[in-house]
């Protein structure tokens, strides 16, 4: 088949949850397909991927992200007025051409960019729309973490109403809609018949992130992985430290925190105290943090689809400790492959005695390694896709 692949962002190099994915879908249709990749890119730095995606693609074309042009006070005056207006407000005229005089195509995927003003541009063969997240649900989430009334509240709330009504008016238009996991599934079946949704699972790369027995673990330190300009990890990160951590050391001083990911915001920067709290910006390769790591901590209170960051350290034979969101979606047995504790209290009493406890975490790390090798490698996720791209998934 000739496949349109439209995506909300150039996938690689694959350094954060959502290129992963967007990646190694990419890849597999590329493989079996002839695909033609039209992107955002955010900013000009990122066409240093472009290169790569060249060689698996049969074209490549960039469209600059347009800017957002409105402040929260701005889009909360927007949201009051015209609630309807404020969902997706960044359709791009650059993008709506570049769909309007595509390749000729048998199949359109558009990844992650749910816009309908996209949709009604493709026009004479079928469409599917990948999504990463229920973006209405991301927003109540947010919305629950705000203080109830606040100016932040309200626009959290008010997007949550709008983005439903878009990702039901856009579902429609769309013969197949790709989610993640059940949950996810389930959350988009008031908009849309189930038959037309379908659960491709996240996975992992089970022979890039694979155990080192030859690297020491660290035992006495923590690890969070997580793109800091994603607002559900700068939560996770700041609650993992003004809460859980304060309570950890209150049993075990000497423990050492690192946070990894790309573009932490000052807030996250300034939580820095080098050696015991070490913020590590953008590093090239994730796998020795990870590999060093006595514990990985997903301590999440918002977020939708499913964790990459999880499946990654378990491939790595890494002990996962998590709350019930960071876990929701995966096919993990709890207390076996992965620990789940929610609450600051019950998540540092859980951290510390899994710290105090080499021989289980050596089992969580051996137990949830064979889980991704025998649930999500990506080879065994993605071929769930094929059936949907002949229109199978509609029977």
């Amino acid at each position: 088949m000739r496949i349109l692949f439209a995506a909300a962002y150039l996938p690689y190099p694959p350094n954060s949850g959502g290129r992963t994915r967007s990646y190694h879908l990419l890849r597999w249709l590329a493989q079996r397909h002839e695909v033609d990749l039209l992107a955002f890119y955010h900013d000009p730095a990122d066409l240093v991927g472009v290169p790569a995606l060249e060689h698996l693609c049969a074209s490549v074309r960039t469209v600059p992200t347009p800017a957002y042009p409105l402040g929260p006070w701005a889009r909360l005056r927007r949201a009051l007025l015209s609630p309807a207006d404020l969902a997706m407000p960044r359709c791009s005229a650059q993008m709506a051409v570049a769909l309007a005089h595509p390749p000729p195509f048998d199949l359109a995927l558009l990844d992650d960019l749910g816009a309908a003003e996209y949709a009604r541009l493709l026009t004479g063969a079928p469409a599917i729309l990948s999504k990463h997240n229920i973006e209405a649900t991301l927003y109540r989430q947010l919305a629950r973490a705000k203080a109830p009334l606040s100016p932040a509240w309200a626009l959290a709330y008010l997007e949550a109403l709008a983005l439903a009504r878009h990702e039901g008016r856009t579902a429609a238009l769309f013969r197949q809609i790709v989610v993640v996991s059940e949950q996810e599934r389930a959350r988009l079946t008031g908009h849309c018949p189930a038959n037309r949704i379908a659960v491709v699972p996240n996975g992992v790369d089970t022979g890039y992130f694979a155990p080192q027995p030859g690297v020491a673990e660290e035992p006495d330190s923590l690890l969070f992985v997580g793109s800091f300009f994603w607002a559900p990890n700068v939560d996770a990160a700041r609650w993992l430290v003004d809460e859980i951590l304060p309570r950890i050391r209150r049993d075990l001083p000497g423990i050492r925190l690192y946070l990894v990911g790309h573009d932490p915001p000052p807030e996250i920067r300034a939580l820095a105290h080098p050696p015991d709290l070490v913020v590590a910006d953008s590093v090239p390769d994730v796998r020795p943090y990870l590999a060093r790591a006595g514990v990985c901590v997903v301590p999440l209170r918002i977020g939708g689809g499913t964790r990459l960051k999880i499946l990654d350290a378990l491939a790595m034979g890494r002990p996962v400790i998590g709350t019930s969101l960071a876990g929701e979606g995966l096919d993990l047995a709890a207390g076996q492959e992965l620990l789940i504790a929610d609450g600051a209290e019950a998540f540092a009493a859980a951290t510390v005695r899994l710290l105090r406890d080499s021989a289980q975490r050596a089992e969580l790390g051996a137990a949830g390694r064979r889980a991704v090798e025998s649930r999500y490698t990506w080879p065994a996720v993605l071929a769930g896709l094929e059936p949907l791209l002949a229109g199978e998934g509609l029977r």
